[in-house]
């Protein structure tokens, strides 16, 4: 039994046409009737049968075509991250939330091209809950996300390394009443006008929990997950948000106040166990384990 006869008995099962497989395939026509012929003979079984000038599959041939078929997708889905982890050139793809990308992804970058240049970074954009999600779907390789201070991330799928500790302040144009304070509590924003960042971000659960205790309902104008639209409505006095200190501490026109209870989060990298990382990608990780974020830089 050879994959190039499974392949032919999968192609025709799907197309039920020898004619039509072997346009698929670009193999002929006898290729394939062969291909059949001899799987038939192997398994000592009929597969087909003909109704109405279609080949349809028998009751066995069913059961053997819902089996072949997922060993194939699985050995394609192999041989695809073989190929991947073989390329000369490497492309890693990388989760990071728009806010901590502001701030982060730059350091990390330009530390890990001094050190290597046979990596290339694909972001991928996204919420830390949707990004955890994306690693363990294996859709990216590895992801920045943030978890409230003191925790970690709790998928036993992945690892994870700890990066930072942020604060996340409240954040309002310097012609605002509170400009000249430097801290202020959750009640105080009971009138504010505020726009958030959609669901799926670690920050908005911290801070509805944080409005929760309080007993406060916030004002949200609208929510949105685009870092600089949130930042142009706060400048020009329109609305009042929060961002992580790194991400704004040195933008004019923005005055950022500490939370009377503050809210901190860890910034982790995390990738899924299991998963065979590539070398370059395994240099990356051993790069950030040496690494200390510096909000100075």
């Amino acid at each position: 039994m050879y994959l190039e006869q499974l392949k032919h008995f999968i192609a025709v099962a799907e197309l039920g046409s020898v004619t039509r497989a072997a346009e698929q395939l670009h193999v002929s026509q006898p290729a394939v009737s062969y291909s059949l012929k001899t799987l038939e003979e192997e398994l000592n079984i009929s597969l087909f049968k003909r109704v109405k000038k279609r080949l349809s599959l028998t009751e066995e041939g069913m059961y053997y075509f819902t089996h072949i078929r997922s060993i194939i997708e699985q050995l394609e889905s192999v041989n695809s991250e073989m190929k991947h982890l073989g390329s000369r050139k490497r492309s890693l793809k990388i989760g990071v939330p728009p806010m901590i990308g502001t701030f982060l992804f730059p350091q990390i970058f330009s530390m890990v091209k001094n050190r290597t240049d046979d990596v290339t970074f694909e972001p991928v954009e996204g919420g830390s809950l949707e990004l955890q999600s994306e690693i363990e779907q294996e859709t990216i390789d590895m992801a920045i996300i943030s978890v409230p201070h003191g925790t970690s991330p709790d998928s036993p799928a992945l690892s994870f390394h700890k990066l930072s500790t942020v604060e996340l302040m409240y954040c309002v144009s310097d012609k605002h009443p509170l400009a000249g304070r430097n801290t202020v509590n959750m009640a105080e924003l009971r009138e504010e006008k505020l726009i958030l960042y959609r669901g799926g971000y670690t920050h908005t659960q911290c801070l509805e929990e944080a409005f929760r205790k309080s007993a406060v309902v916030p004002d949200v104008i609208f929510r949105t997950n685009q870092f600089q639209t949130i930042l142009s409505f706060v400048r020009r006095n329109l609305a009042t948000s929060f961002f992580y200190y790194d991400a704004v501490k040195n933008t004019p026109e923005i005055a950022a106040l500490h939370l009377k209870e503050p809210i901190l989060l860890d910034l982790h990298i995390i990738w899924k166990n299991n998963r065979p990382l590539f070398h370059e990608a395994k240099q990356f990780l051993n790069h950030l384990k040496d690494y200390t974020y510096s909000s100075e830089e």
